[in-house]
């Protein structure tokens, strides 16, 4: 995959795949009734506010009832609308309410594709989709190697026009996505067009783990290029054979690519952290209640070559968490732009006691690199600061070498002594 084709790409994959910077996910019960920190009217400052009595408050009931009744009698679409509807859009009022901008509410299938997301498997076809902002084709982009819509015979470059026998043309790109999903060995019939014919493809649904690891030999320069994409469950597993794929090749050290990473997982990084560094914190989170779980390498494993870590503006969260425990460690280099700097937690907690599958996410934690910084709405200033220039990218094998990643290769040469 060319690292250049992904920029301003609008893309899916064939199974909604949904990323949270750097969310975890929490299984307590938090009770049948909510209560969140603020202010609101009539309320004293710092006092907790309880749903509960706001929704049987008089004022608040008639609010309602003034709002029903305006509601019945001048909306034009009134008979679209439900009393589901309606309760969903004031569980994400509350949260909307709140000032966090990370937070959110879902019903049961949202949570559902999140949960599916955050493992990074899902029952589908395995590639990704993308679609053209201005005519609206549906594309399909590198259907991943062994993959059943590789095994099928689908291209890199077909462009899906239907579903099933059902036209795509108009569709969201999340609702083409969901209509590809399904479980592991039924079957699904794409109608693709490729070189001006019609084909129509069947594809058996398989469990597909997602790629989010990607790595070469760059063989001019034998160095080791590891392409890394979001922190999934799988992630883990795909970066820990790739270093033992590189160790095992004898490359001189390894480039570790997070740019245009969002995030994921907490436990995946730290596990991802724990392969390459020697044993110690590498971070540590501060809840409302203070200082909160602290993360450590083992010393089981480490990398003894150089390495370098490359990261943009788009690098956020989890990346961050990568980034800034490599640099406080000081065992590698870290090249490319500033971070994105989000340097808070999310926890998804399910509505435990509600008992319709919804669940929440909320901001629960700063984070901290293992020297105590939290560079929210700052970043990780890389060591070596290089603005990436696209006209420098020079296709190799799999990935297009650019002026940053040149610049990492030279690094490692230097720290190699070659």
């Amino acid at each position: 995959m060319k690292h250049g084709f992904l920029k301003g790409l609008v893309t899916g994959i064939a199974a909604t795949l949904v990323v949270s910077f750097g969310v975890r996910v929490v299984s307590h019960v938090i009770g049948d009734i909510i209560e969140i920190s603020g202010a609101i009217e009539n309320e004293s400052v710092g006092d907790d506010v309880s749903l509960k009595d706001m929704v049987t408050d008089k004022d608040f009931v008639k609010k309602c009832d003034v709002l029903n009744d305006y509601i019945n009698e001048y909306y034009l679409n009134k008979d679209d609308i439900s009393g589901k509807d309606i309760s969903r859009g004031m569980f994400r009022g509350v949260m909307d309410s709140l000032g966090d901008k990370y937070a959110e509410y879902y019903d049961s299938d949202e949570y559902n594709s999140f949960m599916e997301g955050a493992k990074g498997q899902y029952g589908g076809i395995g590639t990704y989709v993308s679609q053209n902002i201005n005519t609206g084709e549906i594309v399909i982009v590198n259907p991943f190697e062994g993959a059943p819509a590789d095994k099928a015979g689908i291209k890199s470059g077909d462009l899906l026009v239907e579903v099933e026998g059902k036209s795509v043309q108009g569709l969201e790109l999340d609702e083409i996505v969901s209509m590809m999903k399904g479980e592991a060995g039924t079957p699904v019939t794409l109608g693709v067009e490729r070189d001006g014919n019609r084909l129509a493809i069947e594809v058996i649904r398989e469990l597909v783990n997602v790629p989010t690891v990607l790595y070469e030999v760059l063989k001019e320069s034998n160095v080791g290029y590891i392409q890394v994409s979001a922190f999934e469950s799988v992630t883990c597993q795909q970066f820990e054979e790739a270093v033992d794929a590189l160790e095992a090749a004898n490359v001189d050290g390894i480039i570790i690519d997070l740019r245009n990473n969002g995030g994921g997982l907490v436990d995946s990084v730290v596990e991802m952290l724990d392969r390459i560094l020697p044993e110690g914190l590498v971070m540590y989170t501060e809840t409302n209640k203070g200082r909160d779980e602290e993360y450590f390498s083992t010393a089981e494993q480490s990398y003894g070559k150089p390495y370098a870590v490359l990261i943009n503006q788009y690098s956020a969260s989890a990346s961050e968490v990568f980034a800034g425990a490599v640099q406080d460690f000081g065992f590698g280099t870290i090249v490319g732009t500033k971070s994105y700097g989000k340097g808070v937690v999310q926890s998804i907690i399910p509505l435990h006691g509600v008992n319709d599958g919804s669940a929440i996410k909320i901001t629960t934690a700063k984070y901290f690199t293992p020297k105590g910084r939290n560079i929210d709405g700052i970043g990780i200033e890389p060591d070596v600061v290089v603005e990436y220039d696209e006209d420098s990218e020079v296709e190799g094998d799999k990935f297009s070498i650019d002026n940053q990643m040149q610049r990492a290769i030279e690094v490692i040469k230097e720290r190699a002594g070659k």
